[in-house]
């Protein structure tokens, strides 16, 4: 939850920092890594970010979240 509210605040690499702690803490919670790699895409990491999303999709095809970020990722 600080990761994501750092990111919101524009502090980017403190939400990658933070993001990244969470993820390696739960590696099977969608909803985390897909925090994870945004942080991933607004810190210039956007290889990370498409490779963990593609992760993520693997898992569940209708995953929201990885389905919009991908998007994002991609029109960069």
């Amino acid at each position: 939850m600080l990761g994501v509210i750092a990111g919101q605040q524009g502090r980017n690499h403190k939400a990658l920092d933070l993001l990244g702690h969470a993820a390696a803490m739960a590696p099977d919670h969608p909803a985390i890594q897909a925090d994870y790699a945004n942080a991933l895409r607004l810190t210039g990491q956007a290889d990370k970010a498409l490779a963990l999303r593609e992760k993520l999709l693997a898992r569940d095809p209708d995953f929201a979240p990885a389905l919009r970020h991908r998007a994002y990722i991609l029109q960069s």
